[in-house]
């Protein structure tokens, strides 16, 4: 087994970067899965949703390295887009404010009992979400994770493609990975190309 190369280009960083993603939605859906299946006043929640909605948004923070978060939003149906922005807002109020919040204003709707339209805007605790709101970030995260691996095969495939390409020489040119103990499955060298 030869030691691991360093891999360059684009296609390396944004294979790099969907890892990444597809790391912090895994985290997200672990501590959304936890509210949703948490014992009713057994425990604080609030700290699951913290960890949910942090790593949640930075996975669409404008400091990511883009790897195509515009496209793969707009694959979501329409519910789920909304979903989306419900919870990059939550993010977003959360992480912008110093220490956090303990409030998030709400834009809501409704029709009075006289027929008449009204809109208003009302704060609501950013932790009283509950179960239900975990199960729609479930539903989200699931969505998501399949168009993030999705997008991370092709990549993955594309880098596989160029290494197929490349002869033995060229491939000892790469840098020496600064990593230890990674699993080499076949790709180093000639034992990539059996």
């Amino acid at each position: 087994m030869s030691e691991a190369r360093r891999l360059d280009g684009r296609q390396a960083r944004l294979l790099e970067t969907l890892s990444a993603v597809a790391d912090d939605l895994a985290v997200a859906a672990h501590f959304a899965d936890k509210v949703a299946n948490a014992e009713p006043g057994a425990i604080d929640i609030d700290p699951w949703w913290t960890v949910a909605l942090v790593t949640y948004g930075r996975c669409f923070d404008r400091r990511v390295r883009p790897w195509g978060a515009g496209e793969i939003l707009g694959q979501l149906s329409k519910p789920l887009q909304r979903r989306h922005r419900h919870f990059k807002h939550l993010h977003d109020t959360l992480v912008s404010q110093p220490g956090g919040v303990s409030r998030a204003l709400i834009a809501l709707a409704g029709i009075s009992l006289d027929g008449h339209l009204w809109v208003d805007c009302k704060p609501m605790p950013l932790f009283f979400l509950g179960k239900l709101e975990a199960m729609d970030l479930l539903e989200l995260l699931s969505v998501l994770q399949v168009l993030v691996d999705r997008r991370r095969i092709e990549t993955h495939n594309v880098l596989k493609g160029q290494l197929l390409e490349m002869s033995d020489e060229d491939f000892e040119q790469l840098p020496l990975a600064a990593v230890s103990d990674v699993p080499l499955s076949g790709i180093s060298g000639s034992e990539f190309r059996m």
